[in-house]
Parts: C-alpha cells; sequence; structure tokens
C-alpha cells in the first residue's frame, strides 16, 4: 500500500468512528469533516531537510521553523531497516498513539494533550481534519533511521476541533471520497 493509501485508510477509520480511544475500550465519535489526503512533494522535501539533520528525539522542529507544517518524527536506532518499513512502521505507529492515551469525547485539542505523558499529538495531527497535503522522509544517520512526516495546514491548534462530529462526509464542502472523506483536488 502506497503512503496516500495507508493515510486515507487511517482518516476513513476515524470518520467511521472504528477508532479506539484510548483505554476505555470506546471508539472516537464519526467525523464529518475529515479531508481526503494529497501527497506534497515540497512538504517531502522539507521533511527530508529535517531527516537529513539526524535530531536526536521526537519532539520534531520548532513550529516557529515551518510555518503553517505539522510534523510527526519517529526515530527507530538501528539502520538496517527497509525505508519502506520504516515509513510505514512510523506512521502505524502515530495512528496507534490514541489507543495508549485517548482524547476528549468532543474532539478538541486542549494543552493538556500536549502536555501529558504519552500524549496523542501524532495522531491528532495526522486525523486533524482540516490538514490535506502530507509529505515524509527517511535519513539513515549516526546509527538510526529518523523518518519525518510534514503536513499542511497545521494542525494541533490547541481549543480548535480535531474534527468535527457528525456521520462522515456530512460536513464536506466539496464532494465525498469513499464514503469517510472530503474531496481534496
Amino acid at each position: 500500500m502506497s503512503l496516500r493509501g495507508t493515510t486515507i485508510l487511517g482518516r476513513s477509520q476515524v470518520a467511521s468512528g472504528n477508532v479506539v480511544n484510548g483505554r476505555t475500550g470506546s471508539n472516537c465519535p464519526q467525523g464529518s469533516n475529515l479531508n481526503q489526503m494529497v501527497y506534497d512533494g515540497l512538504l517531502a522535501a522539507d521533511a527530508q531537510n529535517y531527516a537529513n539533520q539526524c535530531p536526536n528525539n521526537e519532539q520534531g522542529s520548532p513550529v516557529s521553523s515551518r510555518p503553517n507544517q505539522g510534523e510527526n518524527v519517529m526515530i527507530y536506532y538501528t539502520t538496517t531497516l527497509n525505508t519502506e518499513y520504516a515509513l510505514f512502521g512510523a506512521i502505524q505507529r502515530w495512528w496507534d498513539d490514541i489507543a495508549v492515551n485517548g482524547v476528549n469525547r468532543r474532539m478538541i485539542f486542549r494543552q493538556f494533550l500536549a502536555d501529558k505523558a504519552l500524549p496523542p499529538v501524532r495522531f491528532t495531527q495526522m486525523a486533524w481534519a482540516l490538514t490535506y497535503r502530507v509529505g515524509c522522509a527517511v535519513a539513515v544517520c549516526q546509527g538510526r533511521t529518523v523518518v519525518v512526516c510534514r503536513y499542511s495546514p497545521r494542525g494541533n491548534i490547541v481549543d480548535e476541533s480535531i474534527y468535527r462530529l457528525g456521520s462522515p462526509c456530512s460536513g464536506c464542502t466539496t464532494s465525498c471520497v469513499g464514503g469517510t472523506l472530503c474531496y481534496m483536488s
């Protein structure tokens, strides 16, 4: 499966209400306005530039260094991983963040989400409804493999909705793709 396919599948699951929200076993509510993602080569180039710097933590680059771009970073402490495996493994781990540490039922991004232990901020960035462009990169350096994905527009904005609650596509301003995501060209 491609990066785009993996991202769309994850967002479709969120929109459909098929994602477990934390350890309670209940699912996240359905989302009405999640956009379909499109691949962006410029975001991928920005991600590659940061990955090539070989960051030593997963906190990511300062928001001020990437205006209107969200970011997820995964570091594997090995250099033997296949690039594709590293990328798709990182994406799966980011989606899985929600199962470990959930989000409030209203799906509002609050500061405590970012501040708590094991924050689900990588999940919330990927599920951010208004985000519709993504670009990723992998670099092998200094004994580790670094995966970086950049997103636009940026998510994880305090006191804003991760997505609006409601039936899939009921909040789209464009057409609906696959019964779950809003079409973006």
